[in-house]
């Protein structure tokens, strides 16, 4: 029987209910997430906390996070590229149709 006057059982009660508590926070997250997606290898994302911000939008049809902010179009990069490269195997019958 444990004893409450127990330093040992003090020291223990202490150092397992921070981790206990943070485990039992985590799977009621996990539980009660609205906004998943399941990777199918193990992996999966959930983005609750990141619509809840308002900064970004949950898109239902192909399960994924779109920001409300569209990003910068990079200008500067695109000046300073000198050559633009498209990597794209052609198949042969497309490379005869092309002309090569």
């Amino acid at each position: 029987m444990i004893s409450y006057q127990s330093k040992g059982s003090w020291v223990a009660f202490i150092i397992f209910l921070p981790l206990i508590l943070i485990i039992a926070r985590y799977e009621f997250k996990v539980m009660t997430s609205t906004y998943n997606k399941d990777l199918g290898n193990g992996v999966v994302i959930y983005a609750d906390d990141y619509v809840k911000s308002g900064l970004w939008v949950f898109d239902c049809k192909y399960r994924r996070l779109v920001s409300r902010q569209p990003l910068p179009t990079p200008f500067l990069e695109l000046k300073q590229a000198t050559t633009f490269s498209i990597v794209y195997k052609m198949a042969p019958a497309e490379v005869q149709f092309a002309g090569h």
